[in-house]
């Protein structure tokens, strides 16, 4: 069998389609890395996980699914009035998704299905400018991509 970078063609995937999201609408999308980022400097933002991994052996195939590939979206929380900027960017998404499920590969072979949006909050450790350690908490989104799965044939 030949090697494959199928994770990271799938976070790749996701980079470019948060990408050109951020493009389309900056004010809701303001940065995207394909890790989670030690701070975030410019909010709203994404970052990618690709999470857990199940592998499935048959005579002559290997499918390859992440169950855990992950795009969180964070922002600060919010009291301002006026329609929720997270909110927004969530239905942005979930239409740019629903339209790129091939963008892992132009062989067709992979795909890359939203399944799932959990909010949760994100939270960053570090230090407080005395020294003291520091916890950051924002609002956060995971879409969730459960089913994207490869099958390769052997050679």
């Amino acid at each position: 069998m030949t090697a494959t970078t199928f994770v990271v063609d799938s976070v790749a995937a996701l980079v470019v389609i948060l990408e050109a999201q951020s493009t389309a609408t900056p004010m809701l999308l303001r940065k995207v890395w394909p890790s989670q980022p030690g701070a975030f400097n410019e909010l709203p933002a994404a970052f990618v996980d690709p999470g857990e991994e199940v592998i499935v052996h048959d005579s002559g195939t290997r499918t390859r699914t992440l169950t855990g590939l992950t795009a969180t979206i964070v922002d600060n929380y919010s009291t301002e009035s006026g329609p929720d900027r997270l909110n927004q960017l969530r239905d942005a998404l979930v239409d740019r998704f629903d339209l790129n499920v091939e963008a892992i590969n132009a062989a067709g072979n992979a795909i890359l299905e939203l399944t799932r949006i959990v909010p949760r909050d994100v939270t960053l450790s570090g230090q407080a400018p005395n020294g003291e350690p520091r916890l950051t908490v924002y609002r956060g989104l995971d879409f969730i991509f459960g089913n994207t799965a490869i099958k390769e044939g052997r050679q």
